[in-house]
C-alpha cells in the first residue's frame, strides 16, 4: 500500500524549480539592497535639512539680537530720552523713527494698555502679548505679531514716560 500511495503523488522536478528560485533570490536581493540605498539617501537628506534649518534659526537669532540691540540703544538716545523725560510721546516716537532707518511703524502707549485691552481683537492679541512680555521682562523683547494683515517683527520696551 505504501508503493501505491508513493507512486500516485507527483515527483519533484529540481530541473526547473531551481533555476526559479535563483531568479526569486535575485530579486528579492536587487529588491532589498534598493530599498537600503533610498534609505540610505533620505538619511543623508535629512541630515543636511537639518543643518540647513540650524543654520537658519542661527541666523534668525542673531538679527533678532542685533534688531533688539539697536532698538535699545535708540532708546537711550539723548533726543528720545528727553521726548519721553517731558512726557511727549509723539516726539519720542518720531525721535525713534528718525533715528531708526526701516522702521515702519512706532507707537508708545501706557503701561495700562486699557486701549488694548478694551477690544483685544482689534488691537492683536500678539500685539497685546508682545507688550506684555515688555512690561514683565522690563527689556526690550522682540516676537512675530500679526499687523496690518501680515507677520512682521514686533519690537516692544517698557519705557518711563515723564509728566
Amino acid at each position: 500500500m505504501s508503493k501505491a500511495k508513493a507512486e500516485g503523488r507527483p515527483r519533484l522536478t529540481t530541473g526547473r524549480s531551481v533555476p526559479l528560485l535563483a531568479v526569486l533570490l535575485v530579486l528579492l536581493a536587487v529588491w532589498f539592497g534598493w530599498s537600503g540605498v533610498r534609505q540610505w539617501r533620505q538619511a543623508a537628506v535629512g541630515a543636511e535639512l537639518e543643518q540647513s534649518r540650524d543654520q537658519v534659526v542661527e541666523g534668525l537669532q542673531t538679527a533678532l539680537t542685533g534688531q533688539l540691540g539697536t532698538f535699545g540703544k535708540v532708546l537711550k538716545t539723548e533726543r528720545v530720552a528727553s521726548a519721553l523725560a517731558s512726557g511727549n510721546a509723539h516726539g519720542a516716537a518720531v525721535a525713534i523713527r528718525e533715528g531708526w532707518p526701516g522702521v515702519e511703524d512706532v507707537q508708545i502707549l501706557t503701561a495700562d494698555l486699557d486701549a488694548a485691552y478694551a477690544d483685544p481683537k482689534a488691537f492683536g492679541y500678539s500685539r497685546l502679548a508682545l507688550l506684555e512680555a515688555a512690561i514683565a521682562d522690563d527689556k526690550p523683547v522682540g516676537r512675530v505679531v500679526r499687523d496690518a494683515g501680515g507677520q512682521r517683527l514686533g519690537l516692544a520696551a517698557a519705557a518711563e514716560l515723564g509728566p
